[in-house]
């Protein structure tokens, strides 16, 4: 996820992988518990 995090920071986008350049949705990597984030750029 920091890689993500990092690319939404630095004003990068995802193009055409997502609907909204600026929002990714992810998971973790723990097999038996995993969690969906929903990382999205806040301007402010």
């Amino acid at each position: 996820m920091h890689k993500i995090i990092m690319i939404l920071m630095t004003n990068g986008s995802f193009g055409t992988w997502m609907k909204d350049e600026h929002t990714f949705i992810t998971c973790c990597t723990d097999g038996t518990k995993p969690v969906v984030f929903k990382v999205e750029r806040v301007e402010g």
